[in-house]
């Protein structure tokens, strides 16, 4: 994300680090990543929808 800051999947990429770390009980990395997702993408739709999309997966933008 440093080198890369608005990359369209970095918000994706944050939400699937969250609930990756919540899987697997790590819970101090995944407070550490909801707050950065939360920080920089406050009104993310991930939060309301989740991983699921209506567009394909190869479909980038």
């Amino acid at each position: 994300m440093i080198n890369y800051p608005d990359t369209p999947s970095s918000e994706e990429a944050l939400f699937i680090m969250v609930k990756a770390y919540d899987a697997i009980g790590l819970h101090d990395l995944r407070d550490d990543a909801e707050r950065v997702m939360r920080k920089n993408y406050p009104n993310s739709e991930y939060y309301q929808r989740g991983l699921d999309r209506q567009e394909p997966w190869w479909k980038l933008w």
